[in-house]
């Protein structure tokens, strides 16, 4: 696939139904009104970016979310809070292209490094992201308690 059929843009409300079969695709079944509810207020934030990969004639493939993280023993870098690309159009350089638009998002804000975290069964994306240039640094349990 050709990379100049690609545009990478700042997602947009119309693109919310796009965003949410994607999200599905991901793994992350929610229902509209929620979704969109978290993408309004996302999208008012300064500190953190959706981006979409459109295809022209095809619409939107893929989006990545990227957002500042800081902790009290680290500063501040960017995290990419998901990345998804359509299943039918994986392969084809688009996640990578998205990787990228997210990077330089993050380095006109400053952000010295760019940080991911990825499902221990997300088997493609732990070949994915050595690919383009990240080095896997730790492996941890994710814990949750609702209250």
């Amino acid at each position: 696939m050709r990379q100049d059929y690609i545009t990478v843009r700042k997602a947009r409300d119309a693109d919310i139904d796009v965003l949410l079969v994607l999200s599905e695709q991901l793994g992350y079944p929610t229902n509209r009104e929620d979704f969109q509810k978290r993408f309004s207020a996302l999208s008012q934030e300064d500190d953190q970016v959706i981006l979409v990969a459109e295809i022209r004639d095809h619409g939107v493939v893929g989006w990545v979310h990227v957002l500042r993280r800081v902790l009290l023993i680290s500063g501040p870098v960017a995290e990419i809070g998901g990345l998804v690309v359509d299943e039918k159009k994986r392969g084809k350089g688009i996640g990578r292209i998205l990787v990228a638009a997210a990077e330089k998002w993050a380095k006109s804000r400053g952000y010295p490094a760019m940080v991911v975290r990825s499902n221990i069964v997300r088997e493609g994306a732990h070949d994915f992201y050595p690919n383009v240039g990240y080095t896997h640094i730790k492996t941890s349990r994710v814990y949750i308690k609702q209250i």
